[in-house]
């Protein structure tokens, strides 16, 4: 019994010990906003949900790992932005179609093997996106919509994973805008 109190006294102290340990060093305020509309999105005069058409391509332009092809421009165009908003750009999410390492966009439901999407900057072309990576955030060129509009050009085109083999390529990715 002795033993049980004397520990269990000892446990009560330590705890007191550790909490006079503790001192309060700062406070965190967040801020946010919550709008009822930001900017209406179209994608190449489609709706926000929209395709893409890339051209045909033959296997041998996708040879080996790395190569490109078929580099296809497209264009979100955003209307109707609050003017409280000063710039955005797009942000494309992490999902079952992406490969988390590259960023590429994974075929999903196509026949051709070894092929992959890999999205470009429109205006900085030089400029690979990895889809849903925090990297975007700083790397994606933003556009200026204190007009109430603006453009945001993309690329996307076949990456060859390994040399691909012929068949067809189909995949998507979910993207936000992300205003600053």
């Amino acid at each position: 019994m002795k033993k049980t109190v004397s520990l269990s006294a000892i446990a009560a102290l330590s705890l007191i010990a550790l909490n006079a340990q503790a001192a309060s060093v700062g406070t965190i305020t967040f801020n946010g906003e919550v709008t009822a509309s930001t900017c209406n999105v179209t994608v190449d005069s489609q709706a926000a949900d929209a395709t893409v058409q890339l051209p045909t391509v033959s296997t041998n332009l996708l040879g080996a790992a790395g190569e490109t092809a078929g580099a296809t421009a497209f264009n979100v165009s955003l209307s109707g932005c609050m003017s409280s908003l000063d710039t955005a750009t797009m942000f494309f999410e992490a999902g079952s179609s992406v490969d988390l390492v590259t960023g590429r966009l994974n075929n999903t439901s196509g026949s051709a093997s070894n092929v992959s999407l890999q999205l470009r900057d429109g205006l900085a072309p030089t400029t690979v996106i990895k889809a849903g990576s925090a990297e975007q955030l700083n790397d994606n060129t933003y556009a200026n919509i204190q007009s109430g509009s603006a453009d945001l050009p993309y690329i996307v085109e076949y990456y060859a994973d390994d040399a691909a083999t012929a068949g067809t390529v189909v995949s998507n990715v979910t993207y936000s805008i992300q205003y600053k």
